[in-house]
């Protein structure tokens, strides 16, 4: 017999490993969101939510963006709207359709690590699509423009951060 290796869940990570995932931070760059959470305080929002509940509505002002950390979110539209490619608003890859929900199609799955709502949050313009968490105990960080600019200002190196993340955000969506 063969020997096999144990398989590994991640059951929740935090918006530092979302973001070296993402970007690939340096360790001294990790080190110093770190510090300036111990001092500063949190720069984002960490929201639990339920399996179906809704974080918002399609139409509704988008007032930040999110880093799913544990779960899973479910983005619908309106029946006979479409949003694109899934690989680019989660970098998920194929992605099933659900039709006939009240909120519309589900038109791809967030799961942990994934970004979604920059672009309506960076035009500044009312959410495009609804978003619902699809398991319980869904977790995101939403990042808000108060917690990004306080962040920004700290210092030179935080503020380059904090652009490399909108960057790849902005490319991945």
């Amino acid at each position: 017999g063969g020997s096999s290796l144990p398989s590994v869940v991640v059951d929740r990570i935090s918006l530092k490993e979302a973001f070296v995932n993402l970007l690939g931070l340096k360790e001294h760059e990790e080190e110093q969101l770190e510090a300036f959470e111990k001092v500063r305080g949190p720069f984002h929002d960490e929201v639990e939510y339920h399996a179906g509940e809704a974080m918002f509505q399609e139409g509704s002002y988008s007032d930040g963006f999110f880093v799913v950390l544990s779960g899973s979110v479910a983005l619908f539209r309106q029946a006979g709207r479409t949003i694109g490619d899934p690989k680019f608003m989660s970098g998920a890859g194929s992605v099933r359709r659900t039709r006939n929900s009240p909120l519309g199609d589900v038109e791809t799955f967030i799961p942990a690590g994934g970004i979604f709502g920059f672009c309506d949050y960076v035009l500044d313009q009312p959410w495009q699509f609804s978003a619902v968490a699809a398991k319980d105990k869904t977790v995101v960080a939403k990042m808000h423009r108060e917690g990004l600019i306080k962040l920004k200002a700290e210092s030179r190196e935080l503020d380059h951060i904090v652009d490399r993340v909108l960057l790849q955000v902005s490319i991945l969506e």
